[in-house]
């Protein structure tokens, strides 16, 4: 299992690259949240 870092480093990080993002520059970042999703109950069984 990938960690969040390395799933944004892989994955969105390209993604944003691709649509012309500079991931290096902060002011191009504004907010970031966090997202706490509860799972359906019996999701993990």
């Amino acid at each position: 299992m990938s960690t969040e870092q390395q799933t944004r480093k892989d994955i969105i990080d390209k993604a944003l690259e691709s649509t012309g993002w500079n991931i290096t520059d902060p002011t191009q970042v504004i907010l970031e949240f966090d997202i706490n999703v509860d799972l359906p109950e019996g999701a993990l069984t």
